[in-house]
């Protein structure tokens, strides 16, 4: 299950993973099942969290989000995103890629 977070909650932590929506988004609504789905596959341990755009000040702007859905990633080089959320495959590749470098 994701856990909900505010702007000022995900800026004074460290998150890797965040799933950007809009409450009113029916492809929001679809995109978090798919998200939770891959995300229990590929990462069971680890939590993953979705922050409600229409409630943030700055925070597209900041991370550039153009879209909703957009998951994002935090990496050592910056954030990477995915904007194209079709299948709970998609999702699952995306993490593994975003995953890939990382010890066991």
């Amino acid at each position: 299950m994701l856990e909900e977070i505010t702007e000022a909650e995900w800026r004074k932590r460290n998150i890797r993973y965040t799933l950007i929506v809009s409450p009113f988004c029916l492809s929001c609504q679809v995109a978090e099942t798919m998200v939770e789905e891959a995300f229990r596959y590929v990462a069971p341990k680890e939590t993953m969290y979705k922050l409600n755009l229409q409630l943030t000040k700055t925070f597209a702007y900041d991370y550039n989000i153009e879209t909703v859905p957009t998951l994002l990633c935090k990496q050592p080089e910056g954030y990477t995103q995915l904007t194209q959320i079709r299948s709970t495959a998609n999702v699952i590749q995306w993490l593994v890629e975003t995953r890939k470098g990382e010890s066991k």
